[in-house]
């Protein structure tokens, strides 16, 4: 070990190499100024976000859902609640910097190389054509690396050795020092007509700001602008719909997380959808094409949604995952099928079928996933199932794992505490593509979202109990 050097954002331990530097690290004792937030629990954070739900504003106001809901001949209400989430990339934070009297050369794996090579210019105070940023395609980004904090550091570290030096963060550094995905409260409410028809909706969401991209502006209009996504977008069509959205000022650090908003939204909305099936006595996914057969494309603020594209993935879905038919049977187990869909940003089309099973001691097993997708023209079919294995994959994740907090530090240090999706866990999948000549559209985060309410969907059908909440309990579900 070399030398202890105070940085803008904490201490820097530098050595000859990793494991000595870790050693000493881990042989540091350091007396921290806890801060402001210390006393903050996770409890600290639900209950604003129940406060911001309590003062949310209209972002889409369809017919008149304020008449129509009480005048229904029956009413749903649901609650659902959506967890602090890690990117818990398999590789921590790292960055290479050399930094020289009049120059800078920096070798990274980010997702932002022009932000973070200006970021550099200035804080060395040198013409940003002086700063020779190389981008190393490793390390998992999934919107983590959107932001560059580590990129600054291993800069002043090197200008403050007067060498080049490789900053890396500890896998502990790493999953207490995220940019999170935001929690999210959801309140959702229907009203039915005599037959079952949906004639009113109502989505309110609690949210926090992502710090990733600058301080809490609860008046800046742009934060309200066909937000919250999934909910503003409802793809649906239905007589009075109204989406609200209420902000919170975040003490945690957030950001860009696979597909941003839209994970704690169509979880919620395509939750609730199945809800409503149940109570109505009609069928899921007849009760989806059912709503798709209204204008298409529907003009929902700037998005033209295309219905009928959407609705012809939820048949094909389907149809491939065998829904109707009997599932097979597994010993000492309760077995069902759920789906969800979404259209993202009013491009790509994607429906999922999720065939679970559920001991008896409330553990689930995710045996398949049918994902029908309708993205545009495909160019390269292996990079499509690629992404969408890999989305899938990842939104699984989201089931088992999330980031709580006490005492103002975060709870979770390793993967032994924040689980993700193992190998013998992963399910068979299966991807159908619509054959489409029109622009290609994404495939990248697009497969998230629909995944965690097709599987609580497949939960509810295998159990009669409903997911509100993720992470998935098993004591929930027993």
């Amino acid at each position: 070990m070399r030398d202890v050097v105070r940085l803008s954002t904490g201490i820097a331990v530098v050595a000859d190499d990793t494991w000595a530097a870790f050693s000493g690290r881990d042989a540091l004792r350091v007396e921290w100024d806890e801060g402001e937030n210390a006393s903050h629990t996770t409890g600290t954070y639900w209950k604003r976000l129940e406060e911001a739900i309590g003062k949310a504003r209209v972002t889409r106001s369809d017919g008149d859902y304020k008449s129509a809901f009480p005048a229904a001949a029956r009413r749903l209400e649901a609650t659902y609640r959506y967890g602090f989430q890690a990117h818990a990339p398999v590789e921590p934070m790292n960055c290479f910097a050399d930094v020289r009297e009049s120059r800078c050369a920096i070798r990274v794996g980010t997702q932002a190389p022009n932000e973070a090579q200006a970021a550099a210019a200035k804080l060395l105070g040198i013409p940003l054509e002086a700063v020779e940023l190389e981008v190393n395609l490793l390390g998992g980004g999934f919107g983590r690396r959107l932001d560059y904090d580590y990129v600054p550091e291993a800069v002043e570290l090197s200008r403050a050795i007067r060498k080049p030096v490789q900053v890396v963060w500890s896998r502990r550094d790493d999953f207490e020092n995220d940019r999170y995905q935001p929690a999210a409260l959801h309140a959702l409410s229907a009203g039915l007509d005599a037959s079952g028809r949906i004639v009113a909706w109502s989505h309110r969401v609690g949210e926090f700001n992502l710090t990733m991209f600058g301080p809490f502006a609860p008046n800046d209009p742009d934060s309200y602008d066909e937000n919250p996504w999934g909910v503003f977008d409802n793809p649906y069509e239905i007589p009075s719909l109204e989406a609200q959205l209420g902000l919170a000022p975040s003490a945690v650090p957030t950001g860009a997380w696979r597909s941003v908003g839209y994970p704690s939204s169509i979880f919620a909305r395509e939750s609730f959808l199945d809800e409503i099936a149940a109570a109505a006595g009609r069928d899921p996914v007849r009760l989806r094409l059912d709503l798709l057969k209204g204008k298409t494309p529907a003009e929902i603020g700037g998005y033209k949604i295309q219905r009928d594209r959407l609705a012809a993935v939820v048949e094909l879905a389907a149809a491939k995952a065998g829904w109707g038919k009997p599932l097979p049977a597994r010993a000492g187990r309760r077995v069902g099928l759920g789906i969800a869909a979404n259209v993202y940003h009013g491009r790509t089309h994607m429906a999922q079928v999720a065939e679970v099973s559920v001991g008896a001691g409330g553990d689930v097993r995710v045996h398949r996933i049918v994902c029908a997708a309708d993205c545009g023209q495909v160019v390269n079919l292996l990079g499509l199932e690629g992404q969408v294995e890999s989305g899938i994959v990842w939104g699984l994740s989201q089931l088992k794992s999330e980031i709580t907090f006490q005492n103002g530090r975060v709870e979770q240090h390793n993967f032994r505490d924040y689980p993700v999706l193992r190998l013998d866990e992963t399910p068979e999948i299966e991807i159908h593509v619509v054959p489409n000549t029109e622009r290609p559209s994404g495939a990248g985060e697009q497969p998230v979202p629909p995944v965690a309410p097709a599987v609580g969907n497949a939960i509810f059908a295998a159990t009669g109990k409903r997911v509100r909440a993720l992470p998935v309990r098993p004591a929930d579900l027993a």
